[in-house]
C-alpha cells in the first residue's frame, strides 16, 4: 500500500461508502461518497480540501471524470442527468448545457460514465447505449459544456 486518502466515518473529512473516484492533472482526488450524496476532495498528498454536495441519491453514479476545462463531471444515474461542478464545488449545470446527437435531447437515460475525446465532445454511456454530446454555445452555458 502506497498510501491512503481519507478514512471511514461520518465527519467532513471522512466518507462512508466510497463509490467512484477520479483525479485531475495536479493530483487532486475526487471521491463520490454514496452515503452522504457528496464528493469529497483531497489534495495530492491526501489532505482533505472540501465536500461538494450532489443533489439526490448518487447510488449508482459511478463515472466521475474531469472535463477539459477542469470541471468535475458527475453522471447521475438515479435522476437521468449529468452534473458539471466548478473546481470549488459550485453546481454549474446539469445536462441542459448539452445538445445530444442524434437524439436531440438534453437528457440521457441513466448515465454512468463520461469521456472527453476533445474540447467539444463528451461521450456518455449507461451500459447499454453510447451518447455523443456536442458542446453548445459557450456564452449560454456557464460551464462551457
Amino acid at each position: 500500500v502506497l498510501g491512503r486518502i481519507g478514512r471511514w466515518g461520518d465527519g467532513p473529512e471522512e466518507y462512508r461508502w466510497p463509490l467512484a473516484m477520479t483525479a485531475d492533472a495536479e493530483g487532486t482526488c475526487y471521491i463520490a461518497d454514496r452515503s452522504y450524496n457528496r464528493v469529497q476532495v483531497y489534495d495530492a498528498k491526501g489532505y482533505w480540501i472540501r465536500s461538494m454536495p450532489i443533489p439526490g441519491p448518487i447510488d449508482d453514479s459511478i463515472g466521475l471524470t474531469i472535463d477539459p476545462f477542469h470541471h468535475l463531471i458527475v453522471p447521475h444515474f438515479t435522476i437521468d442527468c449529468v452534473f458539471c461542478l466548478s473546481p470549488d464545488g459550485a453546481i454549474l449545470t446539469g445536462a441542459d448545457a448539452f445538445a445530444s446527437d442524434p437524439l436531440d435531447s438534453t437528457r440521457t437515460h441513466r448515465p454512468r460514465f463520461a469521456f472527453f475525446p476533445d474540447d467539444a465532445t463528451m461521450w456518455i454511456t449507461n451500459g447499454d447505449l453510447l451518447y455523443a454530446m456536442k458542446r453548445i454555445d459557450p456564452v449560454k452555458s456557464p460551464a462551457g459544456f
